[in-house]
Order: C-alpha cells, then sequence, then structure tokens
C-alpha cells in the first residue's frame, strides 16, 4: 500500500505529539483510498481531546464511534476517515492493534492506524495475519474545491403521505430512482469533475442535475387529495483521483448514491408542521475544517444527538489547531461552529465561542 500524506497535516501531528498530546484521545486522518491502485492520499486530520484524566491508552468507546460516524455523513461524499492516530512512545503490538482494529468495526473505511511520538509517525496497515509497518510519502495534495451537485425532486403525492417520514422516504426514493435514466445537466455532460472543481467562482462549481419538464409529465392541476412536493437534495464531491478525469455522464450513478445518502439523512431529521401543514426538511450549515467543505443539517425538533456532540467537541478541535499554530482553520471553524449553535440556540455554547472568537 502507498501512502500519501499532505505536508500539512504530518506538521499537525508533530505539533501535537511535541506540545499537546497529554490532552489528545486520538486524531482521525480523512482522505480517500484508491482500492485499484492501492493508494491511500490523507489531506486532513481532526484532533479529539480526552474526557477525563485517567483515559485508558488506545481506547475508542462507543460515543466515540457514534460522533465519527457522524462526521463520515458530514464529509464531502468521496472523502473518509482512513485512519486513526494515538500519540505514544509504546510501541504497537499485534494485541493493541487487534484491541483498536475491534473497537472501529463499524467504520470500514479505517485502513491505517498510526503511532506518533516527538520524534517520529509510524504508520500501519492490518493483514489477516500479522501488522505491517508502512512507509509513506509527504506531498503537496492539493485540497481542490469541491463540486457542488444539487437536484430538486418533483412530485405529486397524496396529502396523506408527507405526516408519515417513512411513507415519505418510500415515495421520493421512487420518484427520484424512476426519472433517473432521464436526467440532464446544467453544465455540458463532457465536462470532467476536475475541469468543473478548478473554476474561480463557487457558482462555476455548481452542477444541477435537471429532469426535462416534458419527462415528469405533471397535470397542470394537482389532483384531489394530492400535494405537490419538491424536495432538495445536496452534496459536496471532492474531485479524488479515479473520477476527477471522468464526465459528468460517467458519474450518473456516483451521483445517484450521493443524492441518496443524502435524502436519507435529511428524512431523519425533518419533521411535519401541523400548524403549516408541511413537511420541514433540516437547515444545511458549512462547515469547514482544516481546508475541506463539510455540511452539517441541524433540525430543532428532530435533532441528531451524535452530531450535535461531535460538533460541540470540535470547539476544543479549533482550539487545539490555533494552539498548534494552523490559526487560520481554527478561526474559520470556530465561526462555523457559532452559526451551527445560533440555530439551536444554545446560549451557553454560542457565549463560549465568541469569547474564544474575540480572545
Amino acid at each position: 500500500m502507498t501512502l500519501f500524506i499532505k505536508k500539512d497535516v504530518n506538521k499537525q501531528l508533530k505539533a501535537i505529539a511535541n506540545q499537546q498530546k497529554d490532552s489528545i484521545k486520538f486524531s482521525v486522518l480523512i482522505g480517500f483510498v484508491e482500492a485499484q491502485e492501492n493508494k491511500v492520499s490523507i489531506l486532513s486530520g481532526m484532533h479529539f481531546t480526552k474526557r477525563h484524566e485517567n483515559c485508558e491508552q488506545f481506547t475508542i468507546n462507543q460515543d466515540d464511534i457514534n460522533q465519527l460516524t457522524s462526521l463520515k455523513y458530514i464529509l464531502p461524499y468521496s472523502l473518509e476517515i482512513v485512519g486513526i492516530v494515538f500519540y505514544s512512545n509504546n510501541e504497537f503490538s499485534n494485541e493493541i492493534i487487534g484491541k483498536i482494529k475491534k473497537s472501529v468495526t463499524g467504520l470500514n473505511s479505517i485502513v491505517t492506524f498510526a503511532r506518533c511520538t516527538s520524534r517520529t509517525i509510524d504508520y500501519f496497515t492490518i493483514t489477516k495475519e500479522k501488522v505491517v509497518k508502512l512507509s509513506f510519502q509527504e506531498k503537496e495534495l492539493k485540497i481542490e474545491q469541491n463540486v457542488s451537485i444539487m437536484h430538486t425532486i418533483e412530485c405529486e403525492t397524496s396529502a396523506e403521505v408527507i405526516v408519515d417520514i417513512a411513507k415519505m422516504k418510500e415515495v421520493l426514493l421512487h420518484n427520484f430512482n424512476d426519472f433517473w435514466s432521464k436526467i440532464t445537466y446544467s453544465k455540458d455532460e463532457k465536462s470532467t469533475l476536475i475541469s468543473i472543481a478548478s473554476e474561480k467562482s463557487p457558482l462555476d462549481r455548481i452542477v444541477e442535475v435537471i429532469i426535462p419538464g416534458d419527462e415528469k409529465g405533471f397535470a397542470t392541476r394537482t389532483g384531489t387529495g394530492n400535494v405537490f412536493l419538491a424536495f432538495d437534495l445536496h452534496m459536496n464531491i471532492y474531485p479524488k483521483d479515479s473520477i476527477q478525469r471522468k464526465t459528468l455522464t460517467e458519474l450518473k450513478q456516483v451521483f445517484n448514491k450521493a443524492f441518496t445518502r443524502d435524502l436519507i439523512i435529511k428524512l431523519q431529521r425533518s419533521f411535519y408542521d401541523e400548524k403549516i401543514k408541511s413537511l420541514i426538511p433540516p437547515k444545511k450549515t458549512t462547515m469547514r475544517i482544516s481546508g475541506i467543505e463539510c455540511n452539517t443539517y441541524f433540525s430543532k425538533k428532530n435533532p441528531s444527538k451524535y452530531e450535535f456532540e461531535l460538533l460541540v467537541r470540535l470547539i476544543d478541535n479549533a482550539i487545539i489547531l490555533q494552539e498548534i499554530e494552523a490559526d487560520y482553520f481554527g478561526r474559520v471553524l470556530l465561526q462555523d461552529l457559532r452559526a451551527y449553535f445560533v440555530e439551536s440556540e444554545d446560549v451557553d455554547l454560542i457565549k463560549r465561542l465568541d469569547e474564544l472568537i474575540w480572545k
């Protein structure tokens, strides 16, 4: 396996090992895996502080897993949590690696574990038989701009359906897939993902997936007892190596899977408002984490407990970034976290963020 690491990430890990290792429980590595080329590229890191002093070394508990799972779903569709770093002078025995591997069973995207000391960073991968130490290369990996993919599902359905999220999910998924063979794009379908990502204007990095109006076959009036429903979908796609040269037409199924995930998450956090007789989806907020633009989805009536807990924990991550001279990333993250907690109307967290931002 070939391992490439963005230079800034290694710099952060070394700084923590020298300045902050006693307060950090572990760091996670974000990037992508190119299975056919047996290559892993690490673009960013996130640092999780200990929650109590007597934290057992090399442990990842269920709360950690729940928050990491939430992190997975706010990342751009093509990026994953690919590794975990522990700060320790103790060697990684097969027993320790087995313990770590067992604790992250649900995060099957993880392909490497690392041990970071004040002098060295050792990366390992796991085969069925043994732990294998990996060589790695620092590289000036460029975090390209995300490409924003948007689509609106439009359908006519029974008014009774919109009060039942399970039925709504069935109707929207059916409508979404039923018309997928008819899609067109707001850009030339021969455009490559990397060419779109390279555009300077954010507006030029948006691709809308469209169903031609005459394909939908809507009547001029909504039928009696029915409602016309429009549901917006949006996903960021990072142009990783294996897809960046592909055209929009070639990426049709990738977009389908990305939108399906977005739809399911949004419906999990939607609720029906009796006063206005309408389904209310969660509000999207941007969360920029060490150069990677992520999306969170907040709902007052149907919030995600684990996403909320993850973002509370990211306040400490932002503080750590500032303390290890990654000040820009830390300040941007604090501003985005504040915007999220304004939506939640959590006065104490807003006050704490204001103090950190303006200190």
